[in-house]
């Protein structure tokens, strides 16, 4: 799948996944939306990672993009919210500007729910 996002295109590429998948590596980088489309044809568990809009605007000042840009790139993050994109997803993390704190979150939600197998 395509997943279109601030005029930008961004895609799974599936030789890619399942290459990956055969090399048994765990974690796969897939932004946005389209990584809902693998659920039809792997096994997966997506984890959809976002960040309060004022920290997202932060890292977005400190990259050196332009007041357009982040105007564009914070309008489309409340859209995807708004819509509904991280209810599709298995877990959401938000990453409030640590990223062993997002990892920590993540790995207790996980070994949470394993334990209840």
């Amino acid at each position: 799948g395509v997943d279109h996002y601030c005029g930008k295109r961004y895609g799974v590429y599936l030789p890619a996944i399942l290459e990956a998948l055969e090399a048994q590596e765990l974690i796969i980088g897939v932004f946005g939306i389209c990584a809902v489309d693998l659920r039809g044809l792997i096994p997966v568990t997506l984890v959809y990672i976002t960040a309060p809009i004022d920290i997202l605007r932060q890292r977005l000042e400190r990259r050196g993009d332009s007041p357009d840009q982040i105007r564009e790139r914070l309008a489309a993050a409340r859209q995807q919210w708004q819509r509904g994109d991280p209810q599709r997803f298995d877990y959401v993390v938000t990453n409030t500007g640590s990223v062993s704190q997002a990892v920590a979150q993540l790995y207790g939600r996980l070994a949470r729910d394993l334990l209840q197998v």
